[in-house]
Order: C-alpha cells, then sequence, then structure tokens
C-alpha cells in the first residue's frame, strides 16, 4: 500500500488533524470515522476539540507498528464524503432557525408543533 500524503508517520502511527468550521461538523465527521472503523475492523485514536479532530491509527496487534490495515484506514477515511456532512450540518441549522422564528412569531403556538421541532433537532 502506498503511503498517504495527507497523514504523518510518527511514533504513535498514522496521524492526521481535521478542522472543521463548526462543533457539529466535527461530531459528525467523527461519526462517519467510528462507522468505517468499525467495518475494517480497525479503530483509531480520535481526539476532538471544538473544531479539530485528530486521528490516530496504528497496528497494536503487530507490537505497535504501522501496517497496512492503517494505510487503508486512513484511506477510507479521506474517502468519506465531506460535503455530506457539512449539508446535513446546514439542514440542522435551518430546523434551528425555523423553531426560533415559530417561537418568536407566536409565543402561543401549539406547543405540540414546537415540540416536534425540537424533538427532530436534537435527535439529528
Amino acid at each position: 500500500m502506498s503511503k498517504n500524503v495527507n497523514w504523518k508517520e510518527t511514533r504513535d502511527g498514522l496521524t492526521r488533524t481535521f478542522t472543521f468550521k463548526t462543533y457539529p461538523q466535527t461530531f459528525g465527521f467523527a461519526a462517519q470515522i467510528a462507522l468505517v472503523a468499525q467495518r475494517l475492523d480497525h479503530h483509531p485514536k480520535m481526539v476532538m476539540e471544538y473544531n479539530k479532530l485528530t486521528v490516530e491509527t496504528i497496528s497494536h496487534d503487530v507490537g505497535g507498528k504501522i501496517t497496512d490495515r492503517d494505510y487503508k484506514l486512513a484511506e477510507a477515511i479521506d474517502a468519506l464524503d465531506l460535503p455530506a456532512a457539512k449539508q446535513k450540518v446546514e439542514e440542522l441549522k435551518e430546523m434551528k432557525e425555523k423553531v426560533k422564528k415559530v417561537s418568536k412569531a407566536n409565543p402561543k403556538v401549539h406547543k405540540k408543533k414546537l415540540l416536534t421541532m425540537k424533538q427532530k433537532l436534537n435527535k439529528a
């Protein structure tokens, strides 16, 4: 497997830091990585800050060396669809704005409708 120029080889393994605009984007990308890692049965260390996510992958089962499994995981992470994650964040922002508008426009709005919108926002 060829080396990936987006990742640094360190004593901790292959490392890459991703930067996003918002916390939800960062969290969403970490969730996507978790799904990929589960599928490949190779789980990286992830350290998440507000808008940064640092991912480290190394093969502990062979004495803490970088193996083809690490390169394959790095390649799979690089292939994740970032635009889709960003689109989901935009949809959540729009829904949040709708909730605010409904609340301000009519404080006595049907509580059930407002509650349903808030629940959808919290589940996403």
